[in-house]
């Protein structure tokens, strides 16, 4: 029972917070702001919302360190207002999505088998296909191909710069690591937008205010 007891301080509101949530769940991160700790020592902040096959919605954080980015589940005592503000963010700030014909060395894609050109409109170092939006692990950091992972990278949420720029957070399937990925100019619109509002199913059903 003396775990159920634990707290600790959150880095951004200060709020004492119990190590445990409703159904004695683990718990990483504030409910009230959601900011959480990395083992860095460093803020991690929530950026975006995934949700699972299985319709289990995770917080992802970026760390404002190192720049990593983790993925937690929501406790049934989250800041709801917060959730939903996150999970429709990408609908407040739409881009302007456009097709443009490049030509260039390609590679095939994990996902569609889709011959698809290195080059891209909007970005340095395309990472993905812009049919399926699937990717593989091969940078560390963008542009690099340090990783040594090579595993297929499956697209699970979009996040929101500051700036209003829409990024694709990738998960590896091989190696469980998060990446985020900023969007080409020739991705699939509709793709990003299935991605953009797949959280909403949960906030119609009241599937969220339920927990």
């Amino acid at each position: 029972m003396s775990s159920i007891l634990e707290t600790f301080d959150c880095v951004r509101c200060g709020l004492s917070v119990s190590t445990r949530g409703p159904s004695d769940i683990r718990r990483n991160h504030c409910p009230s702001c959601l900011y959480s700790l990395h083992d860095c020592g460093a803020r991690m902040a929530p950026i975006s919302i995934a949700v699972l096959r299985n319709g289990d919605w995770m917080v992802i954080h970026r760390c404002t360190g190192c720049a990593e980015l983790t993925s937690n589940p929501i406790c049934g005592d989250d800041n709801q207002l917060i959730l939903m503000r996150m999970a429709v963010r990408p609908l407040a700030q739409p881009r302007s999505l456009w097709s443009r014909s490049v030509t260039s060395d390609s590679f095939r894609c994990a996902g569609c088998r889709l011959d698809v050109p290195l080059a891209a409109p909007g970005t340095a170092h395309r990472n993905h296909c812009p049919t399926c939006l699937t990717s593989r692990h091969l940078d560390v950091r963008p542009g690099d191909r340090r990783a040594d992972c090579g595993g297929r990278m499956t697209p699970l949420t979009i996040s929101v710069r500051s700036d209003g720029e829409w990024q694709i957070i990738h998960h590896c399937l091989s190696c469980g690591t998060l990446s985020a990925n900023r969007i080409a100019g020739d991705d699939n619109a509709l793709s990003l937008l299935r991605l953009a509002v797949r959280p909403l199913p949960a906030l119609r059903t009241g599937a969220l205010l339920a927990l």
